[in-house]
């Protein structure tokens, strides 16, 4: 059996259309601390986003360091689920020490 579909045309309505910007971050779970991106609306709090997100939280460009900062292992795409999130700091958040 053969389908063929002719003349297809999808119009989405701008409605339809979710407008998310890079934010990174740096996420502290259960076990190791992650250093990536998560994608967020822009008109929207970050703690609003993850409240309302889905059980699993996307990150790109991810690095795994482990409890004593060594990197595990590097992840164009990973997910986590929010439950295990201890932290989360967006980078802009994030103040040097003093030494």
């Amino acid at each position: 059996m053969e389908t063929q579909v002719k003349n297809l045309q999808v119009n989405f309505a701008v409605a339809d259309k979710v407008n998310k910007v890079a934010l990174p971050v740096a996420i502290q779970t259960v076990q190791d601390l992650i250093v990536g991106e998560i994608y967020i609306r822009p008109i929207v709090r970050v703690i609003d986003d993850l409240i309302h997100a889905d059980q699993f939280v996307a990150i790109t460009n991810a690095v795994v360091h482990d409890k004593t900062g060594a990197i595990r292992y590097r992840a164009d795409f990973m997910i986590i689920n929010r439950d295990h999130v201890v932290y989360l700091i967006p980078k802009q958040e994030m103040k040097p020490q003093p030494e």
